[in-house]
C-alpha cells in the first residue's frame, strides 16, 4: 500500500479520494503469528493463566529499508524491534476468571509512515 506525500491537490476532479504530489510505500506486516498458533478463522489463541506465548513476525519496511517494528500486547505493554523479522516470548497477567487482549503488530518507517492495520496484523488472546 502507499500513502500520499506533500500537499493535497483539492482542485483535481478525477481522484476518488485525495490526490497528492507523490506517493511513497508504506511498511507492511507480512506475517504475525504465535506459538501456540492462532485459530485460522478468527486469529484467536486461548492460554491457561501463567502460560507464555511466543510471537513471530516478518515485515517489509518499504522503500527506505529502515523501520521500527512494535508489538503492542494489548495490556499497555509494548516491545520494539529494529529487525524486520523476529520473535518474542511474553507472559500475560490475568487476575480475573478470563481476560481478553488483542496483540497488534505495527511497523513505522523512518518517514513516519505506519503499516495499515489489517486482520493479519492482530491476534486475540484469551486467558482462562
Amino acid at each position: 500500500t502507499q500513502v500520499g506525500v506533500g500537499s493535497v491537490f483539492t482542485q483535481v476532479s478525477d481522484c476518488p479520494t485525495d490526490c497528492y504530489q507523490t506517493c511513497t510505500s508504506r511498511p507492511t506486516v507480512l506475517k504475525f503469528t504465535s506459538d501456540p498458533n492462532p485459530d485460522l478463522k478468527n486469529r484467536t489463541v486461548t492460554l491457561a493463566k501463567g502460560a507464555p506465548i511466543t510471537f513471530y513476525f516478518v515485515t517489509d519496511p518499504g522503500v527506505t529499508g529502515q523501520a521500527t517494528t512494535q508489538i503492542q500486547f494489548g495490556d499497555g505493554q509494548t516491545q520494539d524491534f529494529s529487525e524486520h523479522e523476529g520473535n518474542y516470548q511474553y507472559q500475560y497477567q490475568c487476575e480475573k476468571n478470563e481476560c481478553l487482549y488483542t496483540a497488534q503488530l505495527v511497523v513505522t518507517a523512518t518517514a513516519s509512515n505506519t503499516s495499515v492495520s489489517t486482520p493479519i496484523s492482530a491476534i486475540s488472546i484469551v486467558i482462562r
